[in-house]
């Protein structure tokens, strides 16, 4: 007769000397205490105890390794649950799995730390004020009903006292994001409510049910995220400074998703890996997004020396793959030869 197989927690498995190893690494003696924080957060969260413990590991090692916290009170980043299929010996079946995604503050946080910039603001536009672009510099300008007009350069009559506009309740149309990075290049960008809303229709995983979406005081900050997101899209990735920002980009879908509402999950045992995943294909191969010279490029717009490159220095499991996967189908090519570096060592020179 077989013997059952042993059932850990999420407290035992995080707790094992060579998972305590990992965040000893990356945080030394903040381990102990964010560790605590990340069983702490699952405990109170009935979903999140349903979890796989490596998913729940692999997001806490994210946060810890983008330096952000999984305090829901810091606002920081949440651990969120997911449900998904996998492929096993005994056919299709769903399991639940955690996710890492950074907040709005932990995306504008981490901006703010590459000490790139002197200001990075999103802010609302309300009704019955109007944005202007201009068509040279692409700067954005508010224009007040009474024509009075802003911009970022300088203060003057057309900015706004948000606490009467709060007490009027007046609509808010759109989001206006703007950055002005310390060598001396500036940005905005304009997106109006109707323009969010269909970037998150298209998006979203479970747009109409997704709570982050649907609920009136989280909405604001989705709205806001979206806008941050497209802003840092002209924001310079270059450099080990701004390789965490880069990697909270890149790597991490454009909202947060929820569960998928369609199938019951059920619980499942800590003996679940990666190899009872379905192996990635050529064409997602393909659609992979990576790094590359400090840029984020479709890796099959990829030369076969780029590729080589991701292969042997990209901290993402899926890129990496992804590397292997084209240079092998269409360039014909074996994978480089040359040592491969450990995520371990990948993030000690990135300065994580």
């Amino acid at each position: 007769m077989a013997t059952p197989t042993k059932v850990i927690t999420v407290s035992e498995y995080m707790r094992q000397p060579e998972i305590m190893e990992k965040f000893n690494r990356l945080l030394s003696k903040d381990a102990e205490p964010f560790v605590q924080s990340v069983l702490i957060v699952v405990g109170s969260d009935d979903k999140l105890r349903e979890c796989t413990p490596q998913s729940i590991y692999k997001s806490a090692l994210r946060a810890a390794s983008l330096g952000l916290s999984c305090d829901p009170a810091l606002k920081q980043g949440w651990i969120i649950p997911r449900n998904k299929k996998i492929k096993s010996q005994s056919g299709d079946k769903w399991v639940k799995e955690a996710q890492f995604q950074p907040h709005y503050l932990g995306l504008y946080t981490l901006a703010m730390r590459t000490g790139k910039y002197w200001n990075i603001n999103v802010s609302p536009v309300y009704e019955g004020q109007r944005v202007l672009e201009n068509p040279l510099t692409g700067l954005h300008v508010v224009k007040e009903g009474n024509g009075f007009e802003g911009e970022p350069k300088a203060y003057n009559s057309a900015y706004i006292d948000v606490t009467s506009r709060r007490k009027k309740n007046m609509k808010v149309i759109g989001w206006i994001g703007y950055f002005k990075a310390k060598k001396g290049n500036e940005k905005s960008v304009w997106m109006s409510c109707d323009d969010i809303e269909d970037h998150a229709v298209r998006y979203v995983d479970g747009y109409e049910k997704n709570p982050n979406w649907s609920d009136p005081d989280k909405r604001p900050t989705m709205e806001m995220k979206t806008v941050l997101r497209r802003l840092l899209a002209w924001a310079d990735l270059s450099g080990s400074e701004s390789a965490k920002l880069a990697d909270a980009l890149i790597n991490e879908p454009d909202y947060e998703p929820v569960d998928a509402t369609s199938e019951d999950v059920p619980a499942i045992d800590a003996t679940a890996t990666e190899s009872d995943l379905h192996p990635m294909n050529i064409d997602e191969a393909r659609q992979t997004i990576g790094m590359v010279n400090g840029k984020e490029k479709q890796l099959g717009n990829c030369t076969s020396d780029e590729l080589n490159y991701v292969y042997l220095n990209s901290l993402k499991s899926n890129a990496v793959e992804a590397a292997r996967i084209i240079l092998i189908e269409d360039f014909r090519m074996e994978p480089p030869t040359a040592e491969k570096k450990t995520p371990d060592q990948l993030q000690k020179e990135l300065g994580f």
